[in-house]
């Protein structure tokens, strides 16, 4: 019972495969990014969010990403590789550069002016 269990989740989270090699491998490529994607982000919004001082939103874009790397999932095994491929790496990109925007700056790191020559 546990064997066929484990079976079938390995058989929904594998990659598509498709008659083109090249496609076949950047699918696979583009599963593991996209499922690695939606578990870090949602472990970060749902977990870390609330210990950390964040703004209401870098969660609300957390989410986002989370969910839209899950719809892109589900969008690339009906096999649009490319268009998932392009439009997830601009979701990305907005949606990181909004959240440096709207907390000024890079969580973390302190622009000092440096008085060494």
């Amino acid at each position: 019972m546990r064997r066929q269990y484990v079976d079938q989740n390995k058989q929904v989270l594998a990659p598509p495969v498709f008659e083109d090699e090249d496609e076949t491998r950047t699918a696979s490529l583009l599963n593991v990014i996209l499922l690695a994607t939606f578990v870090i982000v949602s472990f970060c919004t749902l977990i870390i969010s609330p210990i950390e001082t964040s703004t209401p939103f870098s969660v609300t874009v957390g989410a986002a990403i989370a969910i839209l790397a899950l719809a892109g999932w589900l969008i690339m095994r009906r096999g649009y590789i490319r268009l998932i491929s392009a439009s997830f790496s601009f979701v990305l990109f907005m949606g990181i550069t909004g959240v440096v925007y709207s907390s000024g700056t890079i969580p973390g790191r302190r622009c000092r002016p440096s008085t060494r020559l």
